[in-house]
């Protein structure tokens, strides 16, 4: 019977947010089965080496994949401590351990690689590979405007109390940003004497 050594951990998304409903696999290099848990409502995961098949060794090989659909994959390979439990963070990331559908063409013998889903599945129009593409412009909501004078000045802020204020010269028609981190309000109370700025550099 193989002694028992608990390999434990959290599984993150890729916002560093604990993943409940996450699949984590742990492959021994030689020895079978493939042990398979869910991370629980806390995010935790928890095997038992003592479930392999075969007696395991100080200093050999194991593999733990965490993945979750819609979330991301990760895989880690690590050796096996002489003393206590292993304790294993793995956060999954969006663009890692795909896995391509290879296709010959009988005709021209042209062997083509069409990149899968890290869940599994094609890349589609519908399905496409889960990359964040957020413009950080466009993440801001507008707040307050005035457009009683020239120049207009229109202010934006995000969530996270980001903002921009865009100063608009009516008659030259010509556009300047000032940005910051937070205090929005009182930002836009003192527009006028803000440092502006023509390019808007994104947080």
């Amino acid at each position: 019977m193989p002694l028992s050594k608990i390999v434990y951990g959290f599984v993150y998304d890729i916002y560093g947010n604990k993943l409940s409903g996450a699949t984590v696999t742990l492959t021994h290099a030689t020895i079978t089965p493939v042990l398979t848990t869910t991370t629980d409502d806390t995010g935790e995961y928890n095997l038992n080496l003592g479930d392999l098949s075969d007696n395991w060794s100080i200093g050999e090989s194991i593999t733990l994949k965490a993945t979750k659909s819609a979330e991301g994959t990760k895989s880690i390979t690590r050796s096996i401590p002489s003393a206590g439990s292993i304790n294993q963070d793995i956060t999954l990331a969006e663009t890692s351990d795909f896995v391509y559908d290879t296709q010959v063409q009988n005709r021209t013998n042209i062997v083509m690689a069409i990149p899968l889903h890290y869940d599994g599945n094609k890349v589609t129009r519908e399905r496409p590979l889960p990359v964040l593409n957020e413009n950080p412009v466009e993440k801001y909501q507008p707040s307050y405007q005035d457009t009683s004078a020239d120049p207009q000045y229109f202010g934006f802020v995000d969530r996270l109390g980001k903002w921009y204020i865009q100063k608009y010269n009516v008659a030259a028609g010509t556009f300047r940003y000032a940005k910051g981190a937070s205090a929005y309000s009182t930002n836009w109370g003192n527009r006028a004497t803000l440092d502006y700025f023509y390019f808007f550099d994104a947080f």
